[in-house]
């Protein structure tokens, strides 16, 4: 808009001429600005400038002439349109500096719960840039009207700016190019009206999860000294962030949230918002952990997955976490794949009734290459989940590397820019302002159906475990961590000092849940005893897992003649006003005729007579990987194109029904963040044949850590069935 400032008097002139003949001859934009100066000149008489008979330049103008010759009608005239278009060059500029502040308020936002000073400036906010340093302080400008203000005057409207993106949040979605939704979000947080506000039964609801989350891991630390948790000490607003984007994503229809999350809070987020049991949590501490029943001994008690119904309202929520190896962000494809099979199946391609919410650590979310791989998959067909929840665990330090060692740029989130997701930076010292901000992006993905992020400013109480010394590495840092206050301390104070909370209801508080906790674990200790994991549940219901001896037993395969030679003939057909290229026509007609003669098929025909017998006994196929429609040898075709449409057409199809599909997908050039998906898909759906294809075989070492950890040891490490099966075409060869 900075052309804005610069429009000549004379052009202003002529839109107004425009607009008092026929108002509707001007964009929507310009006839609502000259209807804003209209009401700008009656809110402000005395900016109307009078001629020396006292007649009001903005009202008729006087007879008689001008020594120039002209009339001091026509003088009038211009000087009226010139002082209005001063008026309505002021009236653009603020407009400007309103989105100067959409884009770069966030830079002066407190978010550090610690209260250093972040060291960024934004010059582009300083008035003198606007022509703005000089303005009457008394004047109003109905450019408030954009943030839901009355006429106001420039302190009034700076000091509303600086309320919403300069306070303990700093919003960054000028980068999303679709208007309708930057609007929405603009209004959401700009407009007064449309501000969240909390009852004093939700801000006690909010500081009794602050609780629970802070004494659970101190009553950790006194039984269990030595022993690591990844405790989520200084970022205990997590919680009530993730217990308030459960709430409304049940509004909006959500039947089941996958998260999945790294070690840092993990055994917080189990019990205090999945509800896995204190006796559980203290029963692995005690020194027993959980089995499948069969070989395999799991991992660390915080790795493991966990899963659980709970009640809102009457409404029945399922919750899973997954399991996550040490691979901090390598879940992140998984639970996106884990969505989208049960959105698929059981839900009907319903995006809403089943969200992915992802929990990050600010190092690992902009050094790991999984994470902009599974962020591009957002918005591509056969991968989109219809968005997704993420939250950043922000403790400014990964390790014993601070931030300027760790990234480029000022934002550990600066991948979200590239899928045009909002971006919420939240000091996690307000827990209100955390609560606030992820209301909005729940509401946002259940309205948009695509991603946005929480960023929650906090630090780490303990180092990166309970035995480290970060004083090590970071001294000053830890010296300001001994000091502050916890989100549950200063949230408590804010309470009390509001009246909101008396001191003798938190002692109530917290000794109920101190209680709790204390009479749990004498229940362990009096007969701690293992417990199995049942994990053929769900969708894998009536499956059985084949023992070590079964799995080297022949398994019979045969499929009927009549289904060999339907399938046969699907593939090589297509619709009649459907045109292949030639070339590919005459292969299909050389390749149908050699069968029928030798009966002897290639790889390509074998395959999909493996996928077409499957559908005709109730299996859908998924197959997804660089290229895999055609293939990468020109050799599979599952996917025909018009030469002259480009219109395609997939033979398989044509074994669809309700409850079978066949779906080939050409995806994005990744293995890890594929793959994942794939297997991902795979756990929630034991009924469907999932294949991912490698382009080159040797392609499938960018997958390696998704090889490793989580498809060879599914069973053994995790206690989970998979049944991916990997393509790997040209792959390497062993010489005997």
């Amino acid at each position: 808009m900075s052309y804005l400032s610069q429009i000549s008097p004379d052009y202003l002139e002529f839109l107004r001429s425009v607009y008092e003949q026929d108002p509707g001859q001007l964009p929507a934009s310009w006839r609502y600005f000259f209807d804003g100066m209209e009401l700008a000149l009656q809110e402000n008489p005395a900016s109307a400038i009078e001629n020396s008979n006292g007649h009001s330049l903005s009202g008729p103008a006087t007879n008689g002439h001008s020594t120039n010759g002209h009339t001091s009608h026509e003088a009038s005239t211009r000087q009226i349109v010139r002082e209005e278009a001063g008026i309505m060059a002021a009236e653009l500029r603020v407009l400007q500096l309103i989105d100067g502040y959409r884009l770069r308020g966030h830079l002066l936002s407190d978010l550090d719960p610690l209260s250093r000073p972040r060291g960024l400036t934004a010059p582009s906010l300083e008035l003198a840039r606007y022509g703005l340093d000089r303005v009457d302080p008394g004047q109003r400008f109905q450019a408030a009207q954009f943030l839901g203000l009355g006429p106001s005057t420039l302190g009034q409207i700076i000091e509303h700016l600086q309320k919403v993106y300069c306070a303990t949040t700093g919003v960054e979605f000028m980068h999303i190019s679709d208007f309708e939704a930057r609007s929405w979000l603009a209004e959401k947080f700009e407009k007064p009206q449309n501000w969240i506000q909390f009852s004093n039964d939700e801000r006690q609801a909010i500081f009794t999860q602050l609780c629970q989350a802070d004494f659970f891991e101190t009553f950790l630390q006194k039984n269990y000294t030595g022993q690591k948790r990844f405790s989520l000490e200084g970022g205990e607003s997590l919680v009530p962030a993730l217990q308030r984007s459960i709430q409304i994503l049940a509004q909006h229809n959500a039947h089941e949230i996958i998260l999945g999350m790294a070690h840092r809070g993990r055994l917080n987020v189990l019990v205090n918002v999945l509800k896995k049991s204190f006796e559980a949590v203290f029963t692995e501490f005690e020194g027993y952990y959980p089995t499948s029943g069969r070989t395999g001994g799991g991992d660390v008690k915080y790795h493991l997955g966990y899963s659980s119904d709970i009640q809102l309202n009457g409404h029945s929520l399922h919750l899973a976490l997954a399991f996550n190896p040490s691979h901090l962000e390598a879940v992140n494809p998984v639970v996106e794949g884990m969505t989208r099979a049960k959105q698929d199946r059981k839900y009907n391609s319903d995006r809403n009734a089943i969200v992915p919410v992802l929990i990050h650590g600010d190092a690992a979310m902009i050094g790991q290459g999984v994470v902009p791989e599974t962020l591009n998959l957002a918005n591509v067909k056969g991968y989109s989940t219809g968005g997704t929840l993420h939250i950043v665990i922000n403790n400014q330090v990964g390790f014993t590397t601070s931030p300027e060692e760790g990234r480029s740029g000022i934002y550990c989130t600066d991948w979200a820019k590239a899928i045009e997701a909002p971006i919420f930076h939240v000091n996690g010292n307000d827990p209100e302002a955390v609560v606030r901000a992820v209301q909005i992006c729940c509401e946002y993905r259940a309205r948009y159906n695509r991603d946005a992020f929480l960023d929650i400013y906090c630090y780490r109480k303990y180092g990166h475990n309970e035995g480290d010394e970060p004083r090590f590495t970071q001294p000053l840092m830890y010296e300001k961590i001994a000091q502050v206050k916890n989100p549950r301390q200063a949230y408590q104070e804010r309470l009390i000092k509001e009246k909101v909370l008396t001191e003798e209801r938190s002692k109530e508080i917290t000794q109920q849940i101190v209680g709790q906790m204390e009479e749990r674990l004498g229940i362990v200790r009096k007969g701690p005893k293992s417990f199995t994991v049942d994990y053929l549940k769900g969708a894998w219901e009536g499956l059985t897992a084949p023992t070590e001896e079964q799995m080297l037993d022949h398994v019979q395969t045969p499929i009927k003649k009549e289904v060999v030679d339907t399938v046969i003939q699907t593939i090589h057909q297509w619709p009649a006003d459907f045109q292949p290229l030639p070339k590919l026509q005459k292969m299909f007609e050389t390749r149908l005729a050699s069968i029928k003669e030798t009966g002897n098929v290639d790889w390509a025909v074998g395959e999909q007579l493996a996928y077409g017998s499957l559908m005709t006994e109730g299996y859908s196929i998924r197959l997804s990987g660089q290229d895999s429609q055609r293939g990468t040898f020109s050799h599979r075709h599952a996917k025909l194109v018009d030469f002259k449409t480009e219109k395609s057409y997939c033979p398989l199809k044509s074994f669809e029904n309700n409850s079978v599909a066949f779906t080939v997908l050409n995806s994005p050039l990744s293995e890890f963040a594929v793959m994942g998906f794939d297997f991902g898909y795979s756990l929630s759906e034991p009924k469907t044949l999932v294949l991912w294809e490698a382009q080159f075989g040797d392609f499938a070492n960018g997958a390696q850590v998704m090889i490793d950890q989580f498809v060879t040891s599914s069973e053994m490490k995790w206690h989970r069935l998979s049944g991916l099966v990997l393509l790997l075409p040209h792959g390497s060869r062993t010489r005997p």
